[in-house]
């Protein structure tokens, strides 16, 4: 997951000064996804210092983002959920 969260960001377009705010949002919307699922791929693999760090920046881009917010609360209170995707 965290590979495959890193590809996307790789690959991640950027937006001209004059771009459509559609294109802007849906791109930092996928780009907040990707920081999610690299954050899913941490808590697999046991860091969540790593994974703490990858939802905050979900948050940042996308402050609806619920998978984020649900494991980032989790994660703050030692609590333990199931990955929402």
């Amino acid at each position: 997951m965290v590979e495959a969260g890193k590809k996307t960001l790789a690959a991640a377009p950027t937006t001209d000064f004059f771009g459509n705010f559609g294109q802007e949002r849906s791109q930092k919307m996928r780009i907040s996804q990707a920081h999610y699922l690299i954050a899913l791929g941490y808590l697999g693999k046991g860091d969540k210092t790593q994974a703490m760090a990858e939802l905050e920046k979900a948050l940042e881009l996308n402050s609806n983002h619920l998978g984020a917010m649900t494991q980032l609360s989790a994660l703050k209170t030692n609590s333990q959920v199931s990955v929402v995707r």
